[in-house]
């Protein structure tokens, strides 16, 4: 009877452990299977899901670059574009020459003894210069820059007179005039050569003739 008793105490702990084997090999087949069944693909063949632990990553922040901006104006003195003459881009152009315009009468002028102004209507002025002496009238004059200008005598006469320039002293004109009246003024233009600064300007006549009434002078 003992025996009988040992043989199946020893039977059941041997159940026992074949039952708890059975138990956790059923436990480790259900721990490597279960995964397999979450998700699958097309073809019905389950695929295991990852399992992706932590936070998301974020994705890295670029500091913006301030914007652009214009430097503010530089306030200084303007520069003016210069005017360029025909064919050089950048020189600047000569200015132009002013015309000089003398009356015959004026009261700067060095008159020849004898020369009295005479009231003329038609006259530059009002007036002419009458009794001009051969010696003549002497005309000072500034000149700003020298060069070829042309010059216009205006005077009056009755007939002909005759008419001598002198620039300086020397004579760029002599020729007869002729005239219309003592109140009707006539001019006569050529050009001559008129160096820059002080310029001295004769008008008068050859030999011991006078020259006609003066009105005035214009070097342009």
């Amino acid at each position: 009877m003992a025996s009988e008793a040992k043989h199946a105490k020893r039977s059941r702990v041997q159940g026992q452990r074949l039952a708890l084997i059975l138990v956790l090999a059923s436990a480790a087949a259900a721990s490597v299977l279960v995964p397999w069944l979450v998700t699958s693909d097309t073809d019905g063949v389950a695929e295991p899901s990852p399992v992706t632990s932590g936070p998301a990553p974020s994705s890295p922040v670029t500091p913006s670059s301030p914007a652009p901006t214009t430097p503010p104006p530089t306030v200084g003195p303007s520069t003016a574009a210069t005017s360029a003459g025909p064919g050089w881009p950048g020189m600047p152009q000569a200015t132009s020459f002013q015309p000089i315009v003398v009356e015959a009468e004026h009261p700067g002028n060095i008159w020849p003894s004898g020369a009295k102004a005479a009231p003329c209507a038609a006259c530059s002025g009002g007036h002419r210069l009458k009794y001009v002496s051969a010696e003549g009238l002497s005309i000072p004059v500034n000149v700003p820059a020298a060069g070829t200008r042309t010059v216009t005598v205006a005077f009056a006469t009755d007939g002909d007179r005759t008419l001598v320039v002198a620039v300086n002293k020397s004579v760029v004109f002599d020729q007869d005039v002729v005239g219309a009246g003592w109140e009707t003024p006539r001019s006569v233009t050529f050009t001559a050569y008129v160096p820059a600064g002080a310029v001295q300007i004769s008008l008068g006549s050859r030999h011991a003739t006078s020259p006609p009434d003066l009105d005035k002078i214009t070097i342009a």
